[in-house]
């Protein structure tokens, strides 16, 4: 008798340590998901916010000028793209699209070097 209550004893001990850490590896996965997808929406922010500071600078200052600047080819190993849609700025991954209003521009975003000018008071990307 004595022999079978503490083998059930254990199976018990056994079977709530066994359910804790799969509780806890379920958390652990959720969080981490979670991280992740808060960092994506993150980047894909920072990168709108510089793009959008791009297109801002170019409208207020004078014709004549002229700037390149970079679009990385990815955000951190996540694919990404941007795009000018006449006063849209749209960017994109896998998950997410951001849109925000910009400057009227003409032309289009390209991953790497871009050259943004103003002349007759127009916007030109890579054009």
């Amino acid at each position: 008798m004595k022999r079978a209550q503490i083998a059930i004893e254990f199976v018990i001990v056994i079977s709530l340590a066994f359910s804790l850490v799969l509780i806890f590896m379920v958390i652990n996965t959720y969080k981490i998901s979670d991280v992740a997808r808060s960092r994506e929406i993150l980047l894909l922010q920072q990168e709108t916010a510089s793009i959008s500071d791009e297109l801002i600078a170019a409208s207020i200052v004078q014709d004549g000028y002229s700037r390149r600047f970079m679009i990385g080819e990815d955000l951190y190993n996540l694919n990404f793209s941007a795009s000018v849609n006449n006063t849209l700025l749209i960017t994109r991954t896998k998950n997410y699209e951001l849109v925000q209003r910009v400057p009227p521009a003409n032309g289009s975003l390209v991953n790497g070097e871009n050259i943004i000018r103003k002349e007759g008071g127009i916007i030109y990307l890579n054009s």
